[in-house]
């Protein structure tokens, strides 16, 4: 099976592009203290350019393992979303 570039993939990499310059204008240094990605099983999100994105530039990601329908979202995204990040 070949691998594609999906559109999709193609244009999420290039939000992240824009969103990881925003990052380094109006909070310098948090991109060296490290910044956590949650993603879920979209396609732009698991397609290879991504994941190669991600990798390139050290950013880690983190995919909830309690999706399904029983999920408490509040709990499972909240907790989640500000790994990684300085809010204070």
């Amino acid at each position: 099976m070949s691998k594609r570039i999906t559109p999709f993939a193609s244009r999420y990499c290039s939000t992240l592009d824009r969103l990881k310059e925003a990052i380094r204008r109006k909070r310098p240094g948090l991109l060296r203290r490290g910044v956590v990605l949650q993603h879920d099983n979209a396609t732009p999100h698991s397609a290879n350019l991504t994941q190669q994105w991600l990798q390139r530039y050290g950013i880690a990601q983190s995919v909830p393992t309690c999706l399904g329908p029983g999920a408490d979202w509040n709990i499972t995204y909240g907790t989640q979303i500000g790994a990684g990040w300085d809010t204070t």
